[in-house]
């Protein structure tokens, strides 16, 4: 029979075991959560800075939220000169019109590209005032690849905008994407490097 100080040694080595792999994921989960935050604060403060620009060479318009912000330099990268980054954190597809107004030299953009929509809430009045506002404009949206609720029913709906608005292209990130865990961070929606230079070129494949 084991004597209760090898009984005790054994449980704390089990605790421990336990805690190291329950530990684990959570660490990588912190330090991706943390590398995001990071790019995301370094890429708003180039979007910011970008924004003052003259817009004189400038003919594709991106506005986004933080997936798109995560991928600002391989956007410019991709567009040079030619594209105007507008993408921040939290943004939602119900404030595009207004955001769009915030562009005084809108009349200057040829072609507009919208990655909205990772943080849901979709309505039939804002996809109506932005494309009153974008009806001469060719029009590119990015669907959305993230783990949430409401994934299904954004796309969906995303997915009848060709039908209803003739100067309006899907870019199929979803679709893209679905099969390449390797282009997420732990969340499944914002992208590492390989995804922020995959989701760059899949959409220049798209618009050019």
């Amino acid at each position: 029979m084991r004597s209760p100080k090898i009984w005790t040694a054994m449980a704390l080595m089990i605790i421990g075991v336990s805690v190291l792999v329950l530990r684990a994921p959570a660490n990588r989960l912190t330090a991706d959560q943390n590398q995001l935050q990071s790019l995301l604060k370094e890429n708003s403060s180039k979007a910011s800075a970008g924004e003052n620009q003259l817009s004189q060479e400038k003919k594709i318009l991106f506005i986004g939220d933080s997936v798109m912000l995560g991928a600002y330099q391989e956007l410019k990268e991709t567009f040079k000169k030619e594209a105007l980054v507008d993408a921040k954190e939290s943004r939602q597809i119900t404030a595009l019109p207004e955001i769009l107004k915030e562009h005084k030299d809108l009349v200057s953009y040829q072609q507009i590209v919208i990655g909205l929509g990772t943080n849901g809430v979709i309505t039939d009045d804002a996809i109506e005032k932005t494309m009153s506002l974008l009806k001469d404009k060719k029009v590119y949206w990015v669907n959305i690849k993230a783990p949430t609720g409401w994934q299904e029913t954004i796309n969906a709906t995303l997915a009848k905008l060709p039908n209803q608005y003739s100067n309006i292209t899907m870019i199929d990130w979803y679709s893209e994407s679905k099969n390449h865990p390797e282009f997420f961070y732990d969340d499944e929606t914002h992208l590492n490097e390989s995804g922020r230079t995959a989701y760059a070129k899949y959409i220049a494949s798209v618009i050019q």
